[in-house]
């Protein structure tokens, strides 16, 4: 069993290898490795995984806040006009009266 080569000056090279039981033994060393480092990717990989569909939906949720308080903001400026369209004088002043139902606000 290679278990490694590498050069160590001009045309030479040193070969590491193993034979019998110490392959044996170097070969289920590299093979707890590799499943080690396959659990850790793969925990890497779901957490990836996790993260960004997290992110997905807090982007949606922003995005989804933010079309509500347009949407509010429309309707008030929509009741706002129809209001001022039932403006009566009173001495002079034009008077609006008219109950209305709060919105919600928003709280951080």
């Amino acid at each position: 069993m290679i278990a490694s080569e590498s050069g160590i000056g001009s045309g030479m090279r040193r070969i590491v290898g193993f034979a019998g039981q110490p392959a044996l033994d170097y070969l289920n060393s590299r093979l707890r490795t590799l499943r080690r480092r396959r659990r850790t990717v793969g925990a890497h990989a779901a957490l990836t995984t996790w993260s960004n569909a997290s992110r997905g939906c807090l982007t949606e949720v922003e995005r989804l806040r933010k079309e509500v308080e347009r949407r509010q903001q429309q309707h008030a400026r929509e009741s706002a006009g129809s209001l001022a369209d039932q403006a009566r004088e009173v001495a002079g002043v034009k008077v609006v009266v008219q109950a209305i139902e709060a919105t919600p606000t928003r709280q951080s």
